[in-house]
Formats: structure tokens, sequence, C-alpha cells
């Protein structure tokens, strides 16, 4: 059996994605790789009328690039990407902070269970 008729998007950018399944609603399906929408299709199960691809291949690109470029491109490419937005290299700083913050103080309690007791019942600190 062959899939229903559909329209086909190569999304450039993410926006662009998001402004396609704003305009299609529930018809719209993002194709990522097909493991699943595919054979769905091919039964009818799934029928869309329009697929949207290009964020994974968005994805692809850059592991490509990381695959590809050394240590210095990389680095010279990200501080570049800092000098030209500031703010955005802040934020992604305080981000970064914040989700260590809270990796660390959620492993702390299951460390701190851990230690053994000493004495009439207390813990070592």
């Amino acid at each position: 059996m062959f899939p229903s008729s559909f329209d086909y998007v190569a999304a450039r950018s993410v926006e662009e994605a998001v402004a396609a399944k704003r305009e299609g609603g529930d018809d719209v399906r993002f194709l990522a790789g097909g493991q699943s929408l595919i054979p769905m299709m091919k039964t009818r199960l799934a029928t869309p009328a329009k697929l949207v691809e290009g964020v994974s291949r968005r994805a692809d690109d850059l592991g490509r690039y990381l695959r590809t470029s050394d240590a210095n491109q990389i680095l010279d490419d990200a501080e570049g990407i800092a000098r030209r937005n500031p703010w955005l290299t802040a934020l992604a700083g305080a981000a970064a902070g914040f989700a260590a913050s809270r990796f660390l103080k959620a492993s702390s309690g299951r460390r701190y269970d851990r230690r053994p007791l000493t004495g009439a019942g207390t813990r070592s600190v």
C-alpha cells in the first residue's frame, strides 16, 4: 500500500518549521528520521496532510561540524559567537551554572545518605 498524498516542506530553520506546523495544525507532522512515521503512512495508520523536515538536518549538520572540526576551530567559532552575542553568552553561563547547582544539590542528598553512622546514631560531617 502507498501513503496518501501529502505536501512536503523542507524547513530551513526552526522558525520556518514551527510556522508550517502553526499553519497546518494537527494535519502537519514533523519528519525526523521517519523510523515510525513512514511505516505508519504506508499502511495509512497515519495520514498527515503535510510533512515538515529540516530540524533533523540541522542536527546532522552540527554533528558533521563537530566530527570534522578540531578543538581550536570549535573554540575559535565559540569565541566569535560570544563576542557577537555577549548577552547570550552571559545567559548561557547563568543557565549552565543553575543546572550545575541543581545537579549538585540533587546528588548531595544521596551522597549524605550513604555515609556511615558514627557514635550514637550521628553522622560524621
